[in-house]
């Protein structure tokens, strides 16, 4: 195997590694959810506040790693091309395959919403008597955790409305106080992996 060879291996890994971490935050919700174990969906909301330097990362090893499969072939002392056996890192195909998984992995954010799409239930709520709370949330850092936090509150029975943001650190929950208490909203932000740590006194 040639010392190109190893190198374009080597940066194409890097590419791969980059790009899920640059989106793991917003991944491991998905994927706790569809496994059902909730608690890990927070697990890696630190790699939020690095997630630009990791899609620049990802972006810088897959153009060099392009740039390793696109340079002109090394030549003899006859200028002929010298013919190598192309290993998997060589071929195209695969180059491709890396870089279209890596820039769908990055974009994971911006589509996350699918994954929590549900069709939300109709609550009967008194006029008089329904409440608009905003809880502050811990953990969040795209649109993929505020989808997940969102969509667990919305299928608590009582819930007519809730939207989260992780621009915020909040999620403002209209509900029937008849129906659901505070503690269970709570619970159904706790359920997601991320932390529900009290009222924010602000107005919603």
């Amino acid at each position: 195997m040639s010392t190109s060879d190893i190198s374009k291996g080597r940066t194409i890994w890097v590419a791969i590694v980059a790009a899920v971490a640059s989106s793991l935050c917003c991944i491991t919700p998905v994927l706790a959810a569809l496994a059902g174990v909730g608690s890990l969906a927070g697990s890696f909301h630190w790699l939020g506040p690095a997630r630009p330097w990791l899609i620049g990362l990802s972006a810088l090893a897959l153009g060099f790693a392009w740039w390793l499969k696109l340079r002109p072939a090394p030549v003899d002392d006859c200028a002929c091309e010298v013919p190598e056996k192309k290993s998997l890192f060589q071929r195209t195909g695969f180059l491709v395959a890396v870089t279209v998984f890596a820039v769908v992995t990055s974009a994971f954010p911006l589509y996350s919403g699918w994954f929590y799409r549900s069709i939300p239930a109709v609550v009967e709520v008194d006029r008089g008597t329904v409440q608009r709370i905003v809880i502050n949330v811990k953990g969040m850092t795209c649109e993929g955790c505020e989808n997940h936090v969102g969509g667990a509150l919305q299928q608590v029975p009582g819930v007519a409305n809730a939207e989260a943001s992780y621009k915020e650190g909040t999620a403002v929950v209209t509900y029937d106080p008849a129906r659901v208490s505070v503690e269970q909203l709570f619970a159904a932000v706790d359920s997601t992996g991320y932390t529900a740590t009290g009222l924010n006194t602000k107005t919603p």
